[in-house]
């Protein structure tokens, strides 16, 4: 997830306000994120990462299809919630 708005001091807030959710969150998902607030660039992000694959290897490829459905399904019904309450 992706705070990407044209202002910064928007996309902080928004990243602080479900900053706040972060253990209810990570339990509700059942793994720890990766919460990167980018104080020194414009954006926030909140995500969670697959490894040891690789998008040159068209093997890998079913596998992060997988995991880029599952976990945005995820995403979606977990973190929305606190979004769409303002935080």
């Amino acid at each position: 997830m992706v705070f990407g708005r044209a202002e910064k001091s928007e996309n902080k807030a928004a990243f602080d306000a479900l900053y706040q959710h972060k253990d209810e969150i990570e339990t509700k998902l059942g793994t720890e994120l990766q919460w990167n607030r980018g104080d020194d660039i414009n954006s926030s992000k909140v995500f969670i990462q697959i490894d040891n694959v690789s998008i040159e290897n068209e093997e890998d490829w079913p596998q992060m299809a997988k995991f880029h459905a599952d976990w945005s399904k995820k995403f979606y019904d977990v973190i929305v919630p606190y979004i769409a309450l303002g935080g």
